[in-house]
């Protein structure tokens, strides 16, 4: 409220009703509020040890489910009791009937002199004529989980359930303040415990998005994301969802990609070295070697691309800066060896032109591969 600039002049806190609660789950966590008596109570009498044990005893023999006006008003008689035995102990011949008949205000105002041990608790009255001898039961509907019965959390489902946490003696909880949040968190967020402790505003809004590989996919104040299942992830924070992701890396395939490339360059290098060998005989003059070698080495660069091609890949945790230098790799090599042996094949084929132009016209004419050099990039 006072990071919306409220001062409010007055606060009003009720708890939610057990049947109103039944019907409002959504909007019931972490409100709080005061009743007479709390399930949770352990005072005791020489019959019973809790008040709980009252209306367990109720349901079992008369087949009624009480409420706290059950355990007062099983209390009443134990108080009466414990005022005559108090008003008349210096008596030794009390006169019961005509003190109901003929002192029954000097009976009511010993009262205030009384303090008895109940079921419903101490009771003891001031100058006003109110039971102030135990505080108001405090309650606040918190996760069943945080609810402890004997020091020790309980394993348990983790609804929302009013929890005792006041007179301190008697509580279950701990009071929760500031609420956790006054709003519903939107999937993919929950409520963040840093907010709720650092955050003044009672009412204000303190969800945080859900860590990566966690998720909600609905509304909620929850004050934890699920994790995502076995195999499944998110794309960073704040995830509605989990995704199943197939990283189709080519893996073992690459192998198949080695062996091409062995093989293409085991018979570049054969055919580089039968022309080696056979570079003064006049079918490998005709062929124009120097082409033809330039043709070896392309296909040598062009399918050296293979191996950067299967390097380029990543998995999702994996660094990608040496995929990235794969990726930018094979393309440049692909290319500088398709220009070299197509280029070569062009320069063959119009070196054969001119030579052909030139028999057509009945002329010699000697063309030179440092002429097609010049000529073949035009």
């Amino acid at each position: 409220m006072r990071a919306n600039d409220c001062r409010p002049l007055l606060a009003w806190f009720t708890t939610a009703t057990w049947g109103w609660a039944t019907d409002n789950k959504e909007v019931i966590p972490y409100y709080n509020g005061g009743g007479q008596w709390h399930k949770n109570f352990i005072y005791s009498d020489k019959f019973f040890n809790t008040g709980q044990e009252v209306l367990d005893y109720g349901l079992k023999e008369f087949g009624y489910s009480g409420s706290y006006d059950h355990v007062v008003s099983y209390a009443m008689p134990t108080l009466i009791q414990s005022l005559l035995e108090s008003y008349f102990r210096v008596e030794d011949f009390p006169d019961v009937g005509g003190t109901f008949t003929e002192r029954y205000e000097v009976l009511r105002r010993a009262l205030v002199n009384l303090n008895a041990q109940t079921i419903f608790g101490p009771v003891q009255f001031n100058k006003f004529q109110r039971n102030n001898g135990r505080g108001a039961a405090g309650t606040q509907w918190l996760p069943s989980t945080s609810i402890t019965s004997d020091g020790n959390e309980e394993e348990g489902q983790s609804e929302y359930v009013l929890a005792c946490i006041s007179p301190f003696d008697q509580a279950n909880a701990a009071l929760v303040v500031p609420s956790p949040s006054g709003r519903s968190c939107s999937p993919g967020s929950y409520l963040n415990g840093t907010s709720i402790q650092t955050e003044a505003a009672i009412l204000d809004h303190k969800c945080g998005e859900c860590p990566s590989q966690s998720y909600t996919s609905v509304e909620n104040v929850y004050p934890g994301c699920n994790t995502c299942p076995e195999g499944t992830e998110t794309n960073g924070s704040g995830a509605t969802f989990c995704v199943q992701l197939e990283e189709n890396l080519i893996g073992p395939l690459g192998i198949m990609g080695y062996i091409f490339v062995a093989i293409s360059w085991a018979m570049s290098l054969g055919y580089l070295f039968w022309i080696w060998r056979y570079k003064t005989d006049s079918v490998v003059k005709i062929s124009q070697p120097e082409f033809l070698t330039l043709i070896c080495l392309g296909a040598i660069i062009s399918s050296s691309a293979i191996i950067p091609w299967t390097m380029a890949e990543a998995g999702v945790d994996e660094d990608t800066a040496a995929a990235d230098r794969n990726c930018v790799a094979w393309p440049w090599l692909y290319a500088i060896g398709w220009s070299l042996m197509y280029s070569s094949l062009t320069a063959k084929s119009l070196r054969l032109y001119k030579m052909a132009n030139a028999a057509a016209a009945m002329r010699r004419k000697a063309v030179t591969a440092k002429e097609m050099y010049k000529e073949s990039p035009r």
